[in-house]
């Protein structure tokens, strides 16, 4: 999954789409643990052998990303906190999502500046917004 990311030149958007309990959120995790850079000595420390001995640290290509970029990782899954879910709600009803986008996109840019890389935004349970707002209907 990391190679076929890395080697995929040119892609702005990496959509995954598997049937439900597949290892989506899984992979979104290890995707995030293999760019992210970290925020200090200790957490380095902590990851940095983690993909030792696997596929994609064989390979010299994929090792020059590990641990290079920003990440936003979000995930809209519900937890069941109807407080969260209010909030959620608010920010769709007063936006349709563009004080999202465009909080999302100065973000990016400010970490760009900052660490002179693109990052990477990573959205789990994308398509709890869409059936929400379908079963409200």
């Amino acid at each position: 999954m990391i190679s076929k990311l890395i080697n995929r030149k040119g892609t702005i958007a990496y959509l995954i789409t598997r049937p439900r309990r597949f290892g989506k959120s899984l992979n979104l995790s290890m995707i995030k643990d293999f760019f992210e850079k970290p925020i200090n000595e200790k957490e380095n420390e902590d990851k940095k052998f983690v993909f030792d001995g696997l596929e994609v640290s064989k390979d010299r290509k994929n090792m020059r990303h590990f641990h290079k970029y920003p990440v936003i990782y979000l995930n809209f899954k519900s937890n069941n906190n109807k407080e969260d879910d209010n909030k959620w709600n608010k920010i769709e009803q007063m936006s349709d999502g563009v004080i999202l986008q465009n909080t999302i996109k100065f973000l990016c840019k400010c970490l760009k500046e900052f660490y002179k890389r693109r990052c990477i935004i990573l959205i789990d349970e994308y398509d709890k917004i869409f059936s929400e707002k379908l079963k409200s209907e």
